[in-house]
């Protein structure tokens, strides 16, 4: 009964039927890059999360107070890490929030 269960758990794992297809005319393609520089949070708390710091709220009294903003904030490189981009981060293990804006049209197909 092992043998036949591990040869039918073996068929199954090695079928076909479970592979995925690859994309096909990739290059052919039209893309958006989004290599390039980046806006960026540094988040050594890591309550960014807690924050939503994604909905990038804005003073509306001079009494509220904003903790956290990507206007002003440091720029970064992307493909890159941030530890080798600022030398204050070099030994950094935590958070970095990255933002960047573009346009996607949406394709009739």
């Amino acid at each position: 009964m092992k043998t036949f269960l591990s040869v039918f758990f073996l068929f199954f794992l090695f079928h076909p039927g479970f592979a995925q297809s690859a994309m096909i005319n990739a290059e052919g393609r039209s893309y958006t890059g989004l290599n390039g520089e980046w806006q960026a949070i540094i988040d050594p708390m890591g309550i960014g999360d807690w924050r939503k710091v994604w909905e990038e709220r804005e003073p509306e009294k001079k009494t509220d107070f904003v903790e956290y903003a990507f206007k002003g904030g440091p720029v970064l490189n992307v493909p890159g890490d941030f530890n080798t981009q600022m030398p204050s981060l070099t030994y950094f293990e935590g958070v970095v929030w990255y933002k960047k804006t573009f346009r996607y049209y949406r394709s009739p197909y």
